[in-house]
């Protein structure tokens, strides 16, 4: 999957853990009666909803042009932390107790990362506050 064009090796190992934790969670899993569809059914529904939201940006990640240099900075940057809530997720069906751990240390990197970016994020607020009033 990482070759010369994929964005970051960040995202080579969010993936090498996600196949990890799913051929663990097949074995924790193996032979219980419920399933965890069953059993964590909102957890569940988060990684779904944390994989879309992931896959999403990893394809406008590719496709980023430089044309709005702000905006592709921006994806840069969060979608690596996207990937790893998708980690963090299935670590809360692997294991709960540090799947909460591991979900407040996203916690704390998101936070960074917003104050990170907050620069661009005003830049583009900016930009987006402009166009509006020249369309009125």
């Amino acid at each position: 999957m990482a070759g010369e064009n994929f964005p970051t090796p960040v995202h080579s190992i969010i993936m090498f853990w996600v196949e990890v934790i799913l051929a663990l969670l097949g074995q924790k899993f193996q032979y219980d009666k419920v399933t965890p569809y069953v059993e964590h059914g909102a957890i569940i529904l988060g990684i779904y909803i944390s994989l879309l939201i992931y896959c999403m940006g990893l394809i406008i990640e590719f496709g980023c042009e430089i044309t709005n240099q702000a905006l592709c900075l921006i994806i840069k940057r969060f979608n690596p932390i996207l990937g790893a809530l998708l980690v963090v997720m299935l670590t809360l069906l692997l294991h709960s107790g540090f799947g909460w751990f591991t979900f407040a240390l996203w916690v704390i990197s998101l936070v960074g990362t917003l104050r990170w970016s907050w620069p661009e994020i005003k830049e583009i607020k900016e930009k987006i506050t402009e166009k509006m009033r020249v369309v009125q």
